[in-house]
């Protein structure tokens, strides 16, 4: 590992909680896995990611980095996996679902210190401008520097709305349709799976009221850190409970968020359309209140 890299890992980990052995530890395995991954030629890019990147890590968090790669991305995870199992210190290894912001994922867990591992995402190169990079990330290698540009790309200006100025509120109404369908019958399973689609368009129209310095593609979790502590305290009130009364309050707050949302001007709701937002939301106000 050379200086500089050792460096950065040591000051990135000391702003937690951590003491100073396990520093050192932690630091000389993400930096053991970085020099591998660097070194194999088909690493064409690399970004160290999530809380470490943000000096937000602590005991439990993990250390995320992201792979680019000329290769078949799951099997140059599925190499990796047998490489790593082999290592000095590395308790196992494991492949997670791909997830659209990590890529093929793995996970590797160490030998004396189980609250710590290691996440890989492997990205193909040619699906690397796609790939939402964290802007807050650290790039550690970028042979082609399409991991730069990227993220420049995705930054917004003050004049550009990046989640379109029409957002799918008529879906909103059609959901809240469904969930009292469900309810009616007793179908509590399909009321809760379109609570959470539910909740998916509110969470859209939170998005579209943040700051212009988001970005484009940010997945779910990125914008989650940059809500306001009421809205999230709002948010969870929309995750109900597995009962008919509690999914029918959770509707009602989906919904009575969601119209206060749409007397925003970028929000494409019509007189006609809020009338029957309101004509639903009642509904579940009456029931469930």
């Amino acid at each position: 590992m050379s200086l500089e890299r050792e460096a950065l890992l040591y000051d990135l980990l000391s702003f937690g909680s951590l003491l100073p052995a396990q520093v050192e530890t932690r630091a000389r395995w993400i930096g053991s896995i970085i020099d591998r991954v660097i070194e194999d030629p088909s690493t064409t890019g690399l970004l160290l990611g999530g809380s470490l990147s943000r000096r937000q890590a602590d005991e439990w968090s993990d250390c995320d980095l992201f792979c680019l790669v000329k290769d078949d991305a799951r099997t140059k995870r599925d190499e990796y996996l047998e490489r790593l199992a082999k290592s000095e210190h590395v308790r196992l290894t494991f492949p997670q679902p791909s997830y659209p912001w990590f890529g093929e994922l793995l996970t590797a867990v160490f030998d004396d210190d189980h609250a710590f591992s290691v996440d890989i995402g492997f990205i193909e190169h040619t699906d690397a401008q796609d790939f939402f990079w964290e802007p807050t990330g650290i790039v550690l290698d970028d042979l082609t520097g399409v991991i730069r540009r990227s993220i420049e790309s995705r930054k917004t200006t003050s004049d550009q709305n990046p989640f379109g100025p029409k957002l799918p509120i008529t879906t909103l109404n059609l959901l809240a349709l469904k969930v009292r369908k469900s309810l009616t019958r007793g179908c509590l399973w399909n009321a809760t799976e379109y609570v959470q689609q539910s909740r998916r368009s509110l969470f859209a129209m939170l998005r579209a009221q943040l700051p212009n310095d988001s970005y484009v593609g940010a997945p779910d979790r990125y914008v989650e850190q940059k809500l306001s502590s009421r809205d999230l305290e709002r948010l969870s009130q929309t995750c109900p409970a597995y009962s008919e009364k509690e999914i029918g309050i959770a509707m009602n707050q989906i919904l009575s968020w969601a119209l206060e949302m749409t007397q925003v001007s970028r929000f494409d709701c019509t007189p006609t359309l809020a009338a029957e937002l309101t004509k639903i939301n009642q509904w579940f106000e009456n029931e469930y209140r």
